[in-house]
């Protein structure tokens, strides 16, 4: 609602996964801007609802999302490797700045993927030292991007 209320509709994203939020009544006492009491606060669910909490047991993923394991449920063709994926899809771009985006960068990117890391952030961090760990092979290619701008001209040059 808040990308069509602002022209960002169909025609830019086919789809976003996030975690789902919504707006509850609160039961305390928030404190807005001016000090007022405020009626409803954003609740985040959990991307993946399982019992126990836990969706999975990737130790690089949050506990209730598990970014590799979304983007194969919706995209059931995009596999590791290029071997079994579906035609169309010769590269994967993946774009990221947080520890849980290892876990597709490693579990999804293989020969001829990229990708983009945001520099000084945790997933640059870990790509490097799971590239210099003997037990991690990373055949993709990794790009650092620092400002928006360096990020656009990162897609540009890909494209």
């Amino acid at each position: 609602e808040i990308l069509e209320a602002n022209g960002l509709g169909d025609d830019i994203f086919e789809e976003i996964l996030t975690n789902p939020a919504d707006f509850e009544a609160y039961r305390g006492h928030l404190a807005s801007d001016r000090g007022q009491p405020s009626d409803e606060c954003l609740v985040l669910k959990a991307f993946v609802d399982r019992p126990g909490g836990k969706c999975h047991s990737c130790s690089n993923c949050a506990y209730n999302m598990c970014k590799t394991a979304a983007l194969i449920e919706r995209f059931p063709g995009l596999r590791r490797q290029g071997s079994d994926r579906i035609p169309h899809w010769t590269r994967v771009v993946y774009v990221g700045d947080g520890n849980n985006d290892l876990c597709p960068c490693l579990g999804l990117l293989g020969q001829g993927d990229v990708a983009l890391a945001r520099e000084k952030y945790p997933l640059a961090t870990r790509i490097r030292e799971a590239a210099s760990s003997e037990a991690t092979a990373i055949s993709f290619r990794v790009k650092e991007w620092a400002t928006w701008i360096e990020l656009a001209i990162a897609l540009e040059d890909l494209f």
